[in-house]
C-alpha cells in the first residue's frame, strides 16, 4: 500500500491537493450537472414524489419530532411483527440515519437531500483515502470512477438510498482492503471489528450487504484448508440475524411475495409436490431473468457489471499464483476473489430470486468490487478497461440524466407553495399529539399515490397507504384519512364514523371518530355560533368576492375549534362548470380541447377559502383552492393565488392546470 510519508515535501503537497480534489469531486459533478442541464443550484432542488423516498423522508421527520412515539408507516394498515414498532416496510436503518439530518435542518430538511448526500459521500471518501492512501497514479482513475457513476447526480439530489450505498461502498472497500493486507495480530483484529460493524450497519439499511459476512468470516476464522468452509454457515447465520433485525420491526409488504419466499412457502405448506418444485421455481424466477436480459440489452452498464464475473475468475487465477509467495500479499490475493464472488455473484443470485434486478441497486455493488480491484490489484489491466466501458455506458445514458435533472427542477415555486400550504392545513387539522395508540397519529391514504404535499405532513404523523383493496379489511384503524374519490368515501364511511375536515391539494381529509384516542383534534362549530360567524365573515371583502364568484347559491360554511383553542372557518362557493368554462374561454385563458374535457369530465367546481385570525386578532382569508369533482367520482383540489379573492371575478386568477398531482394526466382521466 502506498505510503505518502516516504515522499518528498512537494510530492506530499501534490498528493494532499489530489486528495482534496477527490473529496470535492462529488460536489463539483452534481452542481455542474444541474447548473449546466437545468440552470439550477443544488440548494433549490425539491425531491420528486415516490413512495420509496417519501417513506424514508416522512419517517425521518417523524422520528426527529416524536421518536418512537410517532405514528405508523404501513401498507394496508398491517403492523410490524413487533407490534409496537412504527417503522415502514423499508426497515428502520435508513430513516434512523436520515433523522439526524432532520434534527439539524428542521423544516428545511425536505429540501436538503443534496447537501446531506454529498456531505456523507465526501466523508466516506475521506475514510477511503485515509485507510487506503492511493498514490498519484491511482487518483485520476478514482476521480473518473466517481464522474462516470451516471446515476449519482440523480441519487445525490433525492432521498433514494442509492447515494448512501455508493458512499458505503467506499468505506467497505477500504476496510476489506485493510483486513486483507494486514498481518495477523491486534491491528488486523481491530480493522476486522470495524468491518463487522460497517457490514452490519449497511445490512440494516439494505439487507443484501449482509452477503459480505461470508467473506468476513472467511477472513477472521482461525481455520485452514477444508475448515475454511465453515465461513459459509457462519456468514449465512450472521446474514439471517441481520435479516431478522431488519424485518421484525418493519411492517410487511402486503400482496407481494418474492420467488424464493413463494417456493419456501409452498414447500412448508405442502401445497406442491416436491418433484414439481423445480418447475415452479423456474416459473417464479423467469420474470426476473427476463427483466435482467431486458436491462442488459437496454443499458451497456449492466453488461459491464455482469462482465465483472469472468474477471473475478481471472482475479482468482492471479490470486492462486500470488498465494504461493506467502505473507500478507499472498493471503490477500487468495482471499480477494471470495469477496468479489460474494459481492457480485451473491447479489445477482439474490436479485433473481428475491427481487428483480434494478440498475440503481447494481451501482454500489459494482463500485465495491471496482474499488477493491483498484486498491489491491490486478488494477493496471482491469481497472482502465472497466473505466472505459463505464464511461461509455455513462455517455449512452446521458439522456436519462438530463430527464432526471428536469424532473427535479420543474416548477420549484409551485411545489414549495403546495408543500407549505399543505403543512399549514396539516398542522391545523391533523396535529401531532402524544398518544398511547400510534394509530391516533397516523394518516391513511386511500390509494397508493404519493404527492409532493407529503413533504409538509405534520412532523410526528405516520403515513400509511392502501396498496390493494383486495387485501384490506376495514374498519380503518388510522385517526385521519386522505381520500380522493367518492368510492373511497363510501367504502370507509360504511365501516367507520367519518367527519369531513378540509380539502387539500393531496386529497380530502377526514377524521375517523372510531379511533380510540385521548383528547380531541378539532371541535365542530355549529348552530347559531356558526351562523353568526358566517354572517360576519361574508361581509368581509374576501367573503364578498367569494360570493361574487359563486352562482347565486350562497356559501357553504364549516367551522372548527382547533386543539390550541383558535377558531377556523371555511367557506365554499359553487362555481358551476359551464359558467367557469365559458368565462375562461372568453378571456382566452383555456384551449378548446381543455374546455371540452372539463365539460365532459366534471360535474362540480367549488372554491374554498379558509378564515382564521391573524396576529392582530383580525379575521384574514387565505389558502384559496379550487376543487374539481369528476363524473367518475374522482376529485382533486388546486391551490390558487391570493388574487382569487380579488374584487373582480374575471381577473384570471382561476387559471388551473386540472392535471392529477405531479402527473401529466387530466384529473378525470387518471383512473
Amino acid at each position: 500500500m502506498f505510503n505518502p510519508r516516504k515522499q518528498g515535501g512537494a510530492q506530499r503537497l501534490v498528493l494532499a491537493l489530489g486528495y482534496a480534489l477527490i473529496v470535492l469531486t462529488p460536489w463539483l459533478v452534481v452542481a455542474g450537472v444541474f447548473q449546466s442541464l437545468a440552470q439550477t443550484a443544488i440548494g433549490n432542488l425539491i425531491p420528486y414524489p415516490h413512495w420509496d423516498t417519501f417513506d424514508a423522508v416522512t419517517q425521518a421527520r417523524a422520528l426527529a419530532a416524536a421518536g418512537l412515539g410517532m405514528g405508523r408507516f404501513t401498507l394496508n394498515e398491517v403492523p410490524a411483527f413487533l407490534g409496537n414498532s412504527p417503522f415502514g416496510p423499508h426497515g428502520f436503518g435508513f430513516p434512523l440515519a436520515l433523522s439526524l439530518g432532520a434534527k439539524v435542518f428542521g423544516a428545511a430538511f425536505a429540501y436538503r437531500a443534496a447537501v446531506l448526500n454529498l456531505s456523507f459521500f465526501s466523508l466516506c471518501l475521506i475514510v477511503f483515502l485515509a485507510l487506503t492512501r492511493p498514490g498519484l497514479a491511482k487518483l485520476p482513475l478514482l476521480g473518473l470512477a466517481i464522474v462516470s457513476l451516471v446515476d449519482f447526480p440523480h441519487a445525490a439530489a433525492t432521498y433514494w438510498q442509492d447515494a448512501t450505498h455508493l458512499g458505503l461502498a467506499f468505506v467497505l472497500a477500504a476496510l476489506f482492503a485493510k483486513v486483507l493486507a494486514a498481518e495477523p495480530g491486534r491491528h488486523r483484529r481491530r480493522f476486522a471489528a470495524m468491518l463487522f460493524v460497517a457490514i452490519a450497519a449497511a445490512a440494516l439499511i439494505k439487507v443484501s450487504w449482509g452477503l459480505l459476512f461470508i467473506p468476513w468470516c472467511l477472513l477472521v476464522l482461525p481455520v485452514a484448508g477444508w475448515g475454511r468452509l465453515a465461513a459459509f454457515p457462519c456468514g449465512a447465520g450472521l446474514l439471517a440475524l441481520c435479516y431478522a433485525a431488519y424485518m421484525l420491526p418493519a411492517s410487511p409488504f402486503v400482496s407481494y411475495s418474492s420467488p424464493g419466499r413463494a417456493v419456501v412457502q409452498n414447500i412448508l405448506g405442502g401445497g406442491v409436490a416436491l418433484a414439481a418444485m423445480p418447475g415452479l421455481a423456474y416459473d417464479l424466477v423467469a420474470p426476473n431473468i427476463a427483466r435482467a436480459r431486458e436491462l442488459i440489452a437496454g443499458n451497456p452498464f449492466v453488461g459491464v457489471m455482469v462482465a465483472l464475473l469472468p474477471l473475478v475468475l481471472v482475479s482468482l487465477a492471479w490470486g492462486r499464483l500470488r498465494a504461493r509467495s506467502g505473507g500478507a500479499g499472498g493471503r490477500a490475493a487468495r482471499d480477494l476473489p471470495w469477496v468479489h464472488a460474494c459481492n457480485l455473484g451473491g447479489y445477482l443470485l439474490a436479485a433473481l430470486t428475491y427481487q428483480s434486478l434494478e440498475l440503481r441497486h447494481l451501482f454500489p455493488v459494482y463500485l465495491l468490487s471496482f474499488l477493491l480491484l483498484l486498491t489491491l490489484g490486478p488494477w493496471r489491466v482491469l481497472v482502465p478497461f472497466l473505466l472505459g466501458a463505464q464511461l461509455a455506458a455513462g455517455l449512452f445514458g446521458f439522456q436519462e440524466v438530463q430527464n432526471q435533472a428536469y424532473a427535479l427542477t420543474a416548477r420549484p415555486e409551485a411545489k414549495r407553495e403546495r408543500i407549505e400550504r399543505f403543512a399549514r392545513l396539516s398542522e391545523g387539522f391533523m396535529p401531532y399529539t402524544r398518544q398511547d395508540n400510534a394509530w391516533c397519529n397516523t394518516l391513511l391514504v386511500g390509494n397508493f399515490d404519493t404527492t409532493t404535499e407529503f413533504l409538509g405532513l405534520t412532523p410526528g404523523l405516520g403515513l400509511s397507504y392502501i396498496l390493494t383493496y383486495s387485501g384490506y379489511y376495514p374498519p380503518a384503524k388510522s385517526r385521519f384519512l386522505l381520500l380522493k374519490n367518492d368510492w373511497q368515501v363510501a367504502f370507509f364511511g360504511a365501516a367507520n364514523r367519518l367527519r369531513f375536515l378540509t380539502r387539500t391539494t393531496a386529497g380530502d381529509v377526514y377524521l375517523n371518530e372510531d379511533c380510540p384516542c385521548q383528547g380531541t383534534v378539532v371541535t365542530p362549530i355549529e348552530g347559531e355560533r356558526l351562523a353568526r360567524a358566517a354572517e360576519e365573515l361574508a361581509a368581509l371583502p374576501a367573503g364578498r368576492a367569494l360570493q361574487a364568484r359563486g352562482r347565486g347559491e350562497g356559501l357553504a360554511w364549516a367551522g372548527f375549534v382547533r386543539r390550541d383553542g383558535s377558531e377556523v372557518y371555511e367557506a365554499t362557493a359553487s362555481l358551476g362548470v359551464a359558467a367557469f368554462v365559458d368565462g375562461q374561454l372568453a378571456a382566452g385563458r383555456m384551449s378548446e380541447d381543455k374546455a371540452r374535457k372539463l365539460r365532459e369530465g366534471l360535474d362540480a367546481l367549488r372554491l374554498t377559502v379558509t378564515f382564521a385570525r391573524d396576529g392582530d386578532g383580525r379575521w384574514a382569508a387565505g389558502d384559496p383552492r379550487l376543487s374539481a369533482h369528476c363524473r367518475s367520482g374522482l376529485f382533486n383540489s388546486y391551490n390558487l393565488p391570493e388574487a382569487a379573492l380579488g374584487p373582480s371575478p374575471d381577473d384570471g386568477a382561476l387559471t388551473v392546470s386540472f392535471q392529477y398531482p405531479d402527473l401529466d394526466y387530466f384529473v378525470c382521466e387518471y383512473w
